[in-house]
């Protein structure tokens, strides 16, 4: 079975999701975290402070992995484009770390 794929489209898709998610969640974080700068909270600042280094760790991480998988993603259409649709490579992002989690 032949499977059409339009490299362009994969593209602007990933870049609509993926991408755009992806800034939105940092300036979501961005945005909260700074609306908190000098809020009192009377006793709660180690946890407050614990709980922005957990947020802001999660958002990297978010990050890192989908700039893994759309290495991943991009090294397959290029596969794919390289033998004009006979084969797209194999995806190996996200293969490194994770079963240490």
């Amino acid at each position: 079975m032949r499977i059409a794929v339009d490299p362009d489209a994969v593209r602007r898709a990933w870049d609509a999701g993926v991408v755009v998610g992806a800034e939105r969640l940092v300036d979501c974080r961005d945005r909260h975290h700074g609306a908190a700068r000098g809020v009192s909270m009377a006793g709660l600042d180690r946890c407050l402070t614990d709980a922005v280094g957990a947020v802001t760790g999660a958002v990297v991480t978010v990050g890192a992995v989908c700039a893994e998988l759309g290495e991943g993603v991009e090294a397959c259409l290029a596969t794919w484009q390289a033998t004009q649709g006979q084969t797209v490579g194999e995806l190996k992002a996200l293969q490194r770390g994770l079963v240490e989690w």
